[in-house]
């Protein structure tokens, strides 16, 4: 088949940097309205054609991806006049030169399995916090050395601003490129200016500047990773434990050093349909001191009877986040970077908003479960020692 498609002359500056870009993984951080999916769809579909092969079509749910990149790709296909067919169940389009081209849902990365991808599209990556759809997708690329392309706005602190971290700090195999929704000729400049007047600056930066600004409603925007190493034998170790079953059990583990006081989050445990006879099996590995969710007071006589030194952990929540927000703001806690658990609730564990975008006096109770348990032992082993009278969430210890 011969074509000429004239693509070149619709691309914007900063889209032709896509094209053009040859790193293995290609981040493309821009601001509402800045043309991503429109972008992503052409870029994977020229990657098609130029190669006969398997293609990834990344999107954060089935839903998503039905409305915007699947349906991008189709019509573009269509504009083109390139003959393809398409699996609607499977979510499978093969091209006339038979290219294929995958849709994956990212809640459903095992689909991904078993693909020998060229290379990849993940659009509006920064809705997934889930860190493992990205290594999957980057894993499944490298037997042909292809490249990724992920495009979207940052939304909140998740993999994705450490991976733009280290584009920023020169990374090679990253090559990060941001757009401003201003710089899109077709996007109405008043409706830009009307949202600058109407947000807050930190959500204008994110959605409309490409910026990575921190929410004003994260609970703990002052944590500090550090690399993992052995615990020396004579620090001090105690666990945090929620318990759960279809809700997630989360149990954290945490280490101090008696010279800094500085306390290290260093093992974590996050899993669903665990039983009491599953947890114990994991616990008497360690005997220490575990703070468990009072309320459920079964599972803590249950875990003592047979001889784990579990105990009542001190549920004031909003006493109990000060405590450890101070610990943070102090550098007197920090967690291993391999906690990636972890790392993803304190990057979503915020604070409800009122109608102007203000902080409430109540969390968001979503995905907070290693937060509870963080919460649970610090303040309960520790807490009384502290020297402050409780005030409101974003005071100081």
């Amino acid at each position: 088949m011969e074509k000429t498609i004239n693509l070149w002359k619709e691309l914007l500056p900063y889209q032709k940097k896509v094209f053009r870009s040859r790193k293995r993984i290609v981040l493309f951080i821009g601001g509402t309205g800045t043309g991503k999916t429109w972008l992503g769809a052409r870029w994977i579909i020229v990657k098609a054609l130029e190669s006969t092969g398997e293609y990834l079509l990344i999107s954060p749910s089935l839903k998503l991806m039905k409305r915007t990149l699947w349906k991008e790709v189709k019509k573009v296909l269509k504009e083109w006049e390139i003959p393809f067919e398409k699996n609607e169940n499977d979510m499978i389009i093969t091209l006339f030169n038979g290219s294929r081209l995958y849709g994956i849902p990212a809640d459903n990365p095992d689909r991904m399995e078993g693909v020998h991808a060229k290379a990849g599209i993940f659009d509006e990556a920064g809705q997934v916090d889930k860190r493992i759809v990205f290594e999957t997708a980057y894993r499944r690329l490298r037997f042909h050395n292809g490249q990724l392309l992920i495009t979207t706005t940052p939304y909140r602190w998740n993999w994705l601003k450490e991976l733009y971290d280290k584009a920023k700090e020169g990374d090679a195999d990253i090559d990060l490129i941001t757009a401003r929704t201003i710089e899109n000729p077709h996007y109405p400049k008043e409706e830009v200016e009307k949202a600058k007047k109407e947000m807050p600056d930190w959500r204008f930066k994110m959605f409309y500047e490409g910026v990575f600004t921190k929410p004003l409603g994260l609970v703990y925007p002052d944590y500090e990773l550090v690399s993992p190493f052995e615990i020396p034998s004579g620090w001090l170790k105690i666990r945090g434990l929620d318990f759960g079953y279809n809700h997630p059990t989360a149990v954290l583990w945490l280490a101090k050093d008696p010279k800094t006081e500085t306390w290290y989050a260093y093992k974590e445990l996050k899993k669903s349909e665990l039983t009491l006879d599953d947890l114990y099996e994991i616990l008497k590995k360690e005997n220490i001191p575990t703070y468990a969710d009072p309320e459920m007071k079964q599972g803590l006589e249950t875990l003592r009877r047979r001889g784990l030194d579990v105990r009542p952990a001190k549920k004031d929540v909003l006493p109990g986040i000060t405590f450890v927000q101070g610990l943070f703001k102090q550098k007197k806690l920090k967690i291993f970077a391999s906690l990636e658990k972890t790392i993803e609730e304190l990057n979503t564990y915020s604070w409800k908003l009122d109608a102007n975008d203000q902080p409430l006096d109540e969390v968001v109770k979503e995905n907070d479960d290693l937060m509870d348990a963080l919460r649970y032992a610090l303040f309960t082993a520790e807490g009384f020692k502290a020297k402050f009278v409780y005030k409101s969430k974003m005071v100081d210890i």
